[in-house]
């Protein structure tokens, strides 16, 4: 009995800390809460195609349900290059397409893919805990991240994963104070689609603000981070004018695809008046308003430091442009898919000092992103 009663109570271990789980999985930041956001992603992606809807007039390609729209676009770059006959290719910047060349095979790329969306809910993780938040609280901002309206482009070949990976990358690095890695992250997000270059937003905040403060040495080190961006939209032009003759060709290409520039909040007043919305513009309305909210979050903090200042910039840049692009002919059509990569936000909408409004908002973009799945592997256009 006195033996029994010198015996240390057990503590209960979270489930982080699973003593059976690989170490090696844990030094690279994959924990079982990480390992199970990312399967739970996985699950719906895999289970959306085996929904009973009607196939919509989208052909999928290579007889991969989740291989859809911009997807085929990408392939035909990357096995033709840039075509002259067909100049609205230069709308497709060139990373998705040179990472399908040298994956080669629709298979290996598909589950390069999925990695590659493990890392970026570490790398979301990561960025949650540098902001300041709890263990849960960062899980809950990983969640927003992969379960929001644009949960199917993070698991096929869209740029959204490259991007966001950019973006979190860049931030943390600058947390670091590594601006030429920040710089390198710049690159790898400006290479992948136009958005990626809104990280040029926060590395220009970073240098007024060193200006602001007579701070030779933050000027230095947000110049060094710009120079990513400067790089990547200077390697996209010069691929564009060896294929094309065009260095500028990107802008010609937006507007072959009947895009253009309104102010924003102009899509959303017509959406509302519209006589049918498309289901991607409802989830854009959905969305607004928690983007707004998580956008204003990170705002409060805009004088702690120049990363803060970074951060509120980026965030605020990608909720503004969103609403101010207006493509397809449909307002609203991509907005949602665009809001869904402001991670500044969801690192936001996770401080928010209600943890319930932030999981009715962790819902609520799940319910979207599930249903975004199920169309988009249908054949129905989504964002």
């Amino acid at each position: 009995m006195k033996a029994d009663a010198e015996k240390a109570p057990t503590r209960h271990r979270p489930w982080s800390e699973w003593d059976g789980w690989p170490r090696v999985l844990a030094r690279w930041g994959v924990t079982p809460t990480v390992a199970a956001l990312w399967g739970m992603h996985e699950g719906i992606v895999a289970l959306a195609p085996s929904v009973p809807v009607a196939m919509g007039p989208n052909q999928q390609f290579f007889d991969v349900p989740w291989y859809h729209f911009d997807v085929g676009w990408y392939y035909w770059i990357a096995r033709a290059g840039y075509l002259p006959a067909h100049a609205q290719m230069a709308a497709y910047f060139p990373g998705v397409p040179a990472y399908l060349w040298l994956t080669h095979s629709v298979v290996i790329s598909l589950a390069g893919l999925q990695l590659l969306l493990l890392a970026l809910v570490v790398q979301v993780g990561r960025l949650a805990s540098s902001w300041g938040l709890s263990a849960k609280r960062a899980v809950m901002a990983q969640a927003l991240v992969i379960f929001s309206p644009a949960l199917i482009f993070y698991s096929t070949a869209y740029p959204e994963t490259w991007v966001a990976m950019g973006f979190c990358g860049a931030l943390l690095a600058m947390h670091g104070r590594k601006p030429w890695l920040a710089a390198l992250w710049s690159v790898v997000a400006g290479l992948a689609d136009p958005l990626g270059l809104l990280l040029g937003v926060g590395a220009a905040a970073w240098v007024l603000g060193g200006a602001f403060r007579h701070s030779w040495s933050d000027f230095r080190a947000g110049t060094a981070w710009g120079l990513g961006s400067v790089a990547a939209l200077a390697a996209v032009m010069v691929v564009l004018a060896v294929n094309l003759g065009q260095p500028l060709e990107f802008i010609g290409a937006q507007q072959a695809w009947s895009a253009r520039w309104v102010w924003p909040g102009a899509q959303a007043v017509q959406a509302l008046t519209a006589a049918r919305v498309v289901p991607a513009a409802l989830a854009a309305l959905a969305m607004l308003p928690v983007v707004t909210l998580g956008s204003w979050e990170v705002l409060k903090r805009v004088r702690e430091s120049l990363w803060h200042l970074a951060m509120a910039g980026l965030a605020v840049t990608l909720l503004l442009v969103p609403l101010a692009f207006y493509s397809n002919r449909t307002p609203l059509s991509s907005t949602a898919l665009f809001l869904s990569l402001d991670v500044p936000a969801a690192v936001g909408i996770a401080s928010l000092a209600s943890r319930r409004l932030g999981w009715v908002s962790l819902v609520w973009y799940g319910g979207w992103g599930a249903a975004g799945a199920v169309l988009f592997t249908h054949g129905w256009f989504w964002g």
